[in-house]
């Protein structure tokens, strides 16, 4: 009777270590719900980013052209080798509108191609000093650069000297002595003319004091 009682205790034990040290299997539902979550949202998402870049940089890669809609005499003309039409114009990543009045261009360039400001516009004792990124609008001519410099000397009254050129690498031009102009070194007092410029496509806009007309 003792012996019987005694299995009995020993298989008890037993059955209780089982119990306690036996390893309790992981709950993964939640972590395959989440997972099938993360993938939904993945494949709703990326295909709504590729329609929204594409309808913005057009399927060329380059930013969709935005033509302008206000005064025509401002346009400038994208094909001046002559011979435009829509079609040639388009391609070229230019905007097509006839104008309303004889002299604007048909085909002209859109607001946002060019050069953008990088690090705002520095003063110089003479005028400013820019430096220029090309925005990623398609090229016209071919070979442009991809970052350049603007300089602005306020020289005279009756005269303004903006040059333009490659910061990464020296160009031949022609020597100042070869000019026989002037050296200015200072502000001109009472300029005739006001310079608007704008950040983005970069531009200067020249007008006259006297009557506000762009130059």
């Amino acid at each position: 009777m003792y012996q019987k009682q005694d299995d009995y205790d020993e298989l008890a034990e037993a059955t209780l270590m089982q119990t306690e040290y036996r390893p309790r299997r992981k709950n993964r539902r939640p972590c395959l719900i989440f997972f099938c979550i993360v993938v939904v949202f993945l494949a709703i998402i990326i295909p709504v980013a590729i329609v929204a870049s594409n309808r913005s940089h057009g399927t060329s890669g380059y930013v969709t052209p935005e033509c302008p809609s206000g005064d025509e005499r401002e346009r400038v003309d994208c094909y001046p080798e002559g011979g435009a039409s829509k079609a040639r114009c388009e391609s070229r990543g230019c905007c097509w509108a006839q104008p309303t009045t004889q002299g604007p261009p048909s085909c002209f360039y859109p607001v946002n191609h060019g050069y953008e400001l990088v690090g705002g516009l520095q003063s110089t004792p003479i005028g400013y000093r820019a430096t220029l990124r090309r925005l990623n609008t398609q090229t016209m001519y071919g070979g442009d650069l991809g970052n350049i410099e603007v300089v602005v000397e306020v020289q005279e009254d009756y005269r303004l000297h903006v040059k333009v050129s490659d910061p990464t690498r020296p160009r031949y031009e022609v020597p100042e002595a070869a000019l026989k102009r002037p050296q200015a070194t200072t502000l001109a007092e009472h300029p005739l003319y006001n310079l608007t410029f704008t950040s983005n496509p970069f531009s200067i806009k020249v007008t006259r004091r006297s009557t506000g007309a762009t130059m």
